[in-house]
């Protein structure tokens, strides 16, 4: 996949996320490469507190429904962390509904599945 093109946006996926992915996937390796599917959910679970936080949980949910996040996820800068994510991110979708239309309720039961492997990270996700 191609290089993702920078965003003058400080806070695009592109300057947020990515390096924040590396940063602790770094990280995750430094400490012995655990294991990657519980570390995917570990990122995802982050991600989307980071946008509950701001109040943006289902507008968080619904880009990464999108065939952008998906190229976003699946880029060269969020090589391997962002496979990892979007792995957990179907699996959410498959066992809570059939469609990408979930409701905020269905998101969040579907996420509790997750809570027992949720650390916290070296670097948090903040805002620039």
């Amino acid at each position: 996949m191609s290089k993702l093109i920078l965003d003058n946006n400080p806070n695009s996926p592109e300057n947020l996320l990515a390096p924040w992915m590396l940063a602790n996937t770094r990280r995750f390796y430094e400490y012995g490469n655990g294991n990657t599917y519980i570390f995917g959910q570990i990122i995802l679970l982050h991600i989307l507190e980071f946008a509950d936080k701001h109040d943006k949980f289902m507008d968080m949910f619904r880009w990464m429904c999108t065939p952008e996040a998906t190229d976003f996820f699946y880029s060269e800068e969020c090589n391997p962390t962002g496979e990892w994510v979007m792995n957990q991110f179907e699996r959410i979708i498959e066992e809570a509904s059939s469609d990408k239309e979930m409701s905020e309720e269905q998101v969040r039961a579907a996420l509790e599945q997750f809570d027992e492997n949720w650390e916290p990270l070296k670097y948090e996700l903040v805002l620039k």
